[in-house]
């Protein structure tokens, strides 16, 4: 999660920018789906997010179907 900002909608539990060597999209995760909290400069790869286009480019939406993998938390029983 490159950055993160403050959302007005009760409805979003967090909105920001994420990126890869393509560039960047925003995120926008949404309350109801109960999604773990991301903090900024995590790496995060997000599978089964619903896609929709936001000022003219993709911006990818964290559902109750999708999956938030963190690749540098560990894993408690590894502990």
């Amino acid at each position: 999660m490159e950055t993160l900002w403050d959302s007005d909608s009760p409805a979003i539990q967090q909105v920001g920018l994420i990126a890869d060597e393509s560039g960047q999209t925003k995120v926008t995760i949404w309350k109801a789906s109960d999604a773990p909290w991301i903090e900024e400069g995590e790496k995060v790869r997000i599978h089964e997010a619903a896609t929709n286009w936001y000022e003219g480019r993709i911006s990818v939406a964290v559902t109750g179907w999708s999956i938030i993998h963190f690749q540098e938390r560990g894993r408690w029983w590894e502990a």
